[in-house]
């Protein structure tokens, strides 16, 4: 089941993208607000421009029409805002090769994933800066009570997805190269 190969082969690249520079401040719950916007601003910088990539392809709304839903890069905005970062932000090149829905779904996999992870990371972030929601954590918010079963809906189309088009490697091969160009875009100053 592509459930179960996707979380053993992608692990390495997701444990390395946790424990890369940019997020130690919150694995080690050292965080202050500078490393916090630093966080938000790479994950705008890859988000925004990986999700217009997917969002080319329309065959997706077939598996996941709830998809404008699932845009998460205007959350970081509005959290940058709402913590007073005004200024420009770079936006990442080295993006992972979307040329097919495959493709696609596999960096989504990462980016919806990491709403799962962002629970415990909002936890953190309200504990050490005593933000929340609505003061400069809604990205890391998730879908709120929502999350799981959004998390679930995912993973339903992606397995519905992949015993259509039956082309598993592809799909685990973008959720990797997500892992490692964000990884590597993080860690870039």
């Amino acid at each position: 089941m592509l459930l179960d190969k996707i979380k053993k082969q992608t692990a390495e690249n997701h444990a390395a993208m946790e424990n890369s520079n940019v997020m130690k401040p919150v694995m080690n719950r050292e965080l202050n607000l500078e490393s916090y916007k630093k966080i938000l601003i790479k994950f705008y910088g890859f988000f925004q421009p990986l999700e217009d990539s997917i969002n080319r392809f329309s065959d997706i709304h077939n598996y996941l029409p709830d998809l404008e839903t699932r845009r998460k890069s205007y959350a970081i905005k509005e959290d940058l805002y709402r913590l007073g970062y005004k200024s420009e932000i770079d936006i990442c090149k080295d993006l992972p090769e979307i040329k097919t829905l495959s493709q696609a779904l596999g960096c989504l996999y990462v980016m919806e994933g990491s709403t799962l992870g962002g629970r415990m990371i909002s936890r953190i972030i309200t504990e050490n800066l005593l933000l929340d929601k609505d003061s400069g954590v809604s990205f890391f918010s998730g879908y709120g009570e929502e999350t799981g079963k959004k998390w679930k809906l995912f993973c339903v189309a992606l397995t519905e997805y992949s015993a259509a088009a039956k082309d598993d490697n592809t799909i685990i091969n973008a959720a990797n190269e997500t892992f490692i160009k964000f990884k590597s875009w993080a860690e870039t100053e």
